[in-house]
Order: C-alpha cells, then sequence, then structure tokens
C-alpha cells in the first residue's frame, strides 16, 4: 500500500522562514524540554509529548511557548526551534489535544544511524520482497548507533513509498491502552531535492499520527478521558 506523505505540509508552511527572520528575539526565552534522541526516537513519543496531551500538557512540558501557530481546518499547528536546530511540529485536534506530533531533523540523520532500512539492504532483505516490492523486517537492527543503550529493543518497520514516490516512508503501528491505532514513522529526503543517490538513505522527519480510520475511535478515548477528569475533579 503506497502511503499517504500528507503529513509533511501538515506542519506549520511558514515556520522555516519565520524562524529565519525573527526566531532570534525568541533564543532569551525561558529553558524548554530537551529531546532525548538515544531513548525516544523509536518511542510513540517525540520530546516527551504523547498523543492525546491538552494545549496545557504540552506547554507543560516543553516550558515555553511557541515559536509560531496557525489554525488549520479547525485545528491549531504549533512549533518550535529547538537547542541544536531540530524543528518540533505539534497538531492540536479541534484545538483541544495532540493528533499529530513531527521532529524535522537540522542537520538530516541517516537511515542506518536509526536502524532503519537503506534502499539497498531493504531490496535484498532475507525475509524476501512483499507484493508490492518492499520489504517489512524488524528494524532497528541492533547495531544502530542510537539503540546500544537498548540492545533488546526489537520493532517491525515497514518501508514504502509516499504517493508521488518522492519520499520514503519507514512506518510501524501500535495499539494505544485507550483503544485506537497510531502510527510511529520516518520520513525520508525528497527524491526531487535530494538526488536520486541520497534521498533513500537521509532521514528528514519523525512523526507520530492517528491515521483517518482511527480517528473517530480517537475521537471517542478523548472524550472519555475528558469524562473521567471531571468526573475526578475536586468537589465544589
Amino acid at each position: 500500500m503506497v502511503r499517504d506523505a500528507s503529513l509533511i505540509g501538515a506542519r506549520v508552511p511558514s515556520l522555516h522562514r519565520f524562524l529565519l527572520l525573527g526566531l532570534l528575539f525568541f533564543a532569551a526565552a525561558s529553558s524548554q524540554a530537551q529531546c532525548d534522541l538515544k531513548h525516544d526516537l523509536h518511542a510513540p513519543s517525540i520530546c516527551g509529548l504523547n498523543l492525546g496531551m491538552s494545549p496545557t500538557q504540552v506547554l507543560d512540558a516543553v516550558k515555553r511557548p511557541p515559536d509560531i501557530g496557525e489554525e488549520q481546518k479547525g485545528d491549531i499547528v504549533s512549533g518550535w526551534k529547538l537547542t541544536g536546530g531540530d524543528l518540533l511540529s505539534v497538531r492540536f485536534r479541534h484545538k483541544q489535544y495532540v493528533s499529530v506530533l513531527m521532529l524535522d531533523f537540522h542537520p538530516v540523520r541517516r537511515a542506518t544511524d536509526l536502524g532503519l532500512p537503506t534502499a539497498l539492504e531493504d531490496q535484498y532483505g532475507s525475509s524476501g520482497l512483499s507484493e508490492n516490492g518492499l520489504a517489512g523486517r524488524n528494524y532497528p537492527s541492533p547495531g544502530a548507533d542510537l539503540l546500544k543503550d537498548n540492545p533488546n529493543l526489537r520493532l517491525t518497520y515497514h518501508r514504502d513509498e509516499s504517493q508521488n514516490s518522492e519520499r520514503v516512508v519507514w512506518y510501524r503501528e501500535e495499539n494505544s491502552s485507550t483503544g485506537y491505532r497510531m502510527e510511529i514513522g520516518f520520513y525520508s529526503a525528497s527524491r526531487l531535492k535530494a538526488g536520486e543517490r541520497i534521498y533513500q538513505n537521509d532521514v528528514t522527519t519523525k512523526y507520530v499520527t492517528i491515521r483517518k480510520a482511527e480517528l473517530e475511535k480517537f475521537d471517542r478515548a478523548m472524550s472519555r478521558a475528558a469524562k473521567a477528569s471531571e468526573s475526578n475533579g475536586p468537589k465544589q
């Protein structure tokens, strides 16, 4: 199945331009949470943020307001520039809870460093090719630099392409404890921008999201959580 790469356009559209022109004014802002890139990269979270968090919970975790935000189709998308250059984007569904997390790597990461299958490795993988010509194997590999502190970690990533074949998508799915499935994945560099020989081996973005087919379940889970919070709140 060809993967939908629409998440690439779901981040704050003007974030990069805004950062170049005005982010220096935010440099003196209060300290922010740091991403644990050794233990968090393959988790169903980004920089300690999880799907379903409220705006208040996100602000408490990041420890400063976003550098930019924009309303998109009834949602709010907020962006932060992190120490070291990475860009964090958070989408609040119905302006109430996190439904998409994205981390743009600056500089880009190598697929081999993340334990993700490169084009050549995947093509000749021991498990053989799937019907779309791509192998689904157990990744990350135990030799990946970012996994040396957690050698027992075994995750199954599938390798596919975006709808226009511009990017490689590495992805896996995971069940939440509240009844919906989330997708954790990575996007490669753009074939058009990076070139044919490079794009498949460079990783530009990590994402955690709810696919369209799971949104109804996700909304129900968020509604149940809100009602439970209200019922467990302080009595008047």
